[in-house]
């Protein structure tokens, strides 16, 4: 069961490497060319501690993480990778987002994830299946209100967009 979750950025690839070794290797992010964020995510699984590497492209925000049913989702570039956390961490899937992650949205009443890319918006179940997604245009701004997501947008109109069904008005 996963007790705890902390996120520190290291200096370099090699750093990174170091601090993996000695432990079950997951490293994310081995599909960019060439990273220039490093990040360690430590995992408390009961009195063990399990690191997971992650390679960034350093273009978007910080790699952000939330768990549900003992899934560790992480967001980073633009993928989301689902660790199980049981008896030892695993990879379980990565899902390309097919925009860059921004951040995972809190809605407290769900056990449902909610990601917000730079131009799009997916929620997923807490196994990892894709609920709904809306494509946008690129996303400037964002207020949380209940079950309602309200967006701002580069070039485009404002969009409320229900949570629970995806529907935009």
């Amino acid at each position: 069961m996963i007790e705890a979750v902390d996120m520190e950025q290291v200096e370099s690839k090699s750093h990174l490497l170091d601090v993996l070794r000695g432990s079950r290797q997951i490293l994310l992010g081995t599909e960019i060319d060439a990273p220039r964020e490093f990040y360690v995510v430590e995992v408390r699984l009961g009195s063990d501690l399990q690191r997971v590497g992650i390679l960034s492209a350093g273009i978007g925000v910080k790699p952000g993480w939330v768990i549900r049913n003992d899934n560790l989702f992480v967001g980073f570039n633009s993928r989301i990778a689902i660790l199980r956390g049981n008896n030892s961490l695993e990879l379980f899937a990565e899902i390309p987002l097919l925009t860059l992650f921004w951040q995972f949205l809190d809605v407290r009443s769900a056990d449902d994830i909610l990601v917000l890319g730079e131009t799009a918006v997916v929620a997923l179940t807490s196994s990892g299946d894709q609920l709904w997604r809306i494509d946008t245009d690129l996303i400037t701004d964002f207020e949380l209100s209940g079950t309602t997501l309200q967006l701002e947008f580069c070039s485009d109109p404002p969009m409320s967009l229900d949570l629970a069904s995806g529907v935009a008005s």
